[in-house]
């Protein structure tokens, strides 16, 4: 997104790439900190997660076009790599999201590069398996236990949390597994449209949407704590 027009724009626009940071690269550079970075691709509009895009990922031609502008983003800068973050997509789209990070699994060895890939907690009918395979290393979204539109509760309660990780830790060979954690709360409001409900964050701007038990927008912390 365009930090002064507020609006998205394409990254890859024919033979040139737009940049998108001029804080985090730079200052990297400049201290020449030893740290490997990994942007992030998903289908988050800024509102909403894109849930049609089982068309895109089962096609060829598309995912050929989006793996050759994935190649010519992260050859813009010194980056190591990908994160790939596709949630809440129809089931029918699964066998092209897997095609693709086998693709790009194959694009970024062949440059030297890894594969990440998040996934969601523990569900019996998602392919942890496959993705691990393709994958350098798995981050499991370990929270959002309760959530807006759902019933109030804690964001990842510590059985439910350590069930996610034993399960996922079965069908993902644990040097890949990354777990994720949660660094935001909500506040659950009765009566949003009157509450002053807003984050427990010095960082985030916070809003409650005027239906049933909502939450503050919340940012995301994937922690690199990998389970041996």
């Amino acid at each position: 997104m365009d930090d002064q027009t507020n609006k998205f724009f394409d990254v890859v626009q024919g033979n040139v790439v737009r940049p998108v940071d001029d804080r985090v690269m730079p200052l990297l550079k400049t201290e020449d900190a030893a740290l490997e970075v990994f942007p992030m691709v998903n289908n988050f509009n800024g509102l909403d997660w894109v849930t049609n895009i089982a068309g895109f990922l089962n096609n060829p031609e598309s995912r050929t076009l989006f793996r050759q502008q994935v190649a010519q983003f992260l050859a813009s800068d010194h980056f190591h790599g990908l994160m790939v973050d596709f949630e809440d997509f129809e089931k029918e789209g699964e066998p092209g999201y897997l095609a693709l990070l086998q693709e790009l699994s194959s694009d970024l060895h062949g440059r030297c590069m890894k594969l990440y890939v998040a996934v969601p907690p523990y569900n019996e009918g998602f392919e942890y398996a496959a993705v691990a395979a393709a994958a350098d290393g798995v981050v499991l979204m370990n929270y959002d236990e309760h959530f807006p539109g759902g019933a109030p509760g804690p964001v990842a309660s510590q059985d439910w949390f350590v069930k996610n990780l034993t399960a996922v830790s079965k069908v993902v060979p644990h040097d890949k597994i990354i777990c994720a954690i949660a660094n935001y709360g909500y506040d659950w409001c009765r009566n949003p449209s009157r509450a002053n409900c807003r984050r427990k964050s010095t960082t985030a701007r916070s809003a409650c949407r005027k239906r049933g038990w909502q939450r503050a927008i919340r940012t995301r912390t994937w922690c690199s704590t990998t389970t041996r």
